[in-house]
């Protein structure tokens, strides 16, 4: 099934088989090294001078990404990491 939006960084094999891409990267990394890294970035980035989350609702919105990416890796982890 390719993907309904214009540009992707999967192959064709991965657009077709997207599980295994899934199973790969759980294999590849560790959830807990992918939960500190998301730490390192978000620390970062708040702590970071002239960026675009000096602004509250630009904060929230990248704490708020920040959480959603967290309840995505522990779903794929769950569904390929076994």
């Amino acid at each position: 099934m390719k993907p309904s939006f214009h540009f992707s960084f999967l192959s064709d094999a991965e657009q077709i088989t997207p599980q295994t891409t899934l199973q790969s990267f759980c294999h590849r990394n560790s959830l807990s090294d992918l939960r500190k890294l998301l730490h390192t970035w978000l620390s970062e980035t708040l702590s970071a001078n002239d960026t675009i989350y000096d602004d509250t609702h630009h904060r929230a919105d990248l704490l708020y990404l920040y959480n959603e990416l967290h309840r995505l890796l522990d779903t794929v982890f769950l569904q390929y990491d076994q």
